[in-house]
């Protein structure tokens, strides 16, 4: 089961990062009062009663390694959205890497809106609107009702990492066959 959680996981980065390297408005390496790269006693300084995340699912899928760690944030007010959203916040070898935001009582329309507004139009629409930039990637899954961003840079090492660790559950679970034994 680990190598199907480890297949989701490198799926979901391969599309954060198969995209070409583009530029969308206000694009910058970070969200809100956070920059990603920053470590976890830098992120607990602005988010100091974040609590940390084990096995729990908020709503995105959860990829678990032991280079993950999970925080999350509630009532979080952001200027243009109506209600507080919680955050949770991924690190990559202690480096914050994702930032999820759950959107709350925020309406989808709304939060369409407030994206475009700061983003200004998605690189794309199907099936979620996504903003691929130069430095980061924001995934709009509103119907689920969260926001995915993410460091481009940390996704790559992540994907691969994955991506090594699902071969190697792979060839654990269908070893190749034996070699013919040599001809005399």
């Amino acid at each position: 089961m680990a190598w199907k959680r480890c297949l989701v996981a490198a799926a979901t980065i391969a599309i954060a990062t198969a995209a070409p390297a583009l530029a969308y408005k206000g694009e910058r390496r970070g969200f809100d009062r956070l920059t990603f790269d920053q470590s976890i006693a830098q992120v607990q300084k602005v988010y100091p009663h974040m609590r940390k995340l084990t096995t729990e699912e908020l709503g995105a899928a959860v990829a678990l390694s032991p280079f993950i760690q999970r925080y999350h944030q509630t009532e979080v007010k952001l200027r243009g959205l109506s209600y507080p959203v919680a955050l949770e916040l991924r690190f990559w070898k202690e480096k914050l890497w994702v930032i999820i935001v759950y959107i709350g009582g925020n309406s989808a329309d709304q939060v369409q809106r407030w994206l475009e507004q700061r983003y200004g139009k998605p690189t794309t629409t199907a099936p979620d609107p996504v903003w691929v930039g130069k430095q980061t990637q924001i995934v709009a899954t509103l119907k689920e009702s969260w926001i995915g961003i993410n460091d481009n840079v940390l996704s790559t090492e992540a994907q691969t990492v994955f991506m090594e660790g699902m071969r190697k559950a792979m060839e654990r679970q269908h070893p190749a066959p034996p070699a013919p034994p040599a001809a005399k």
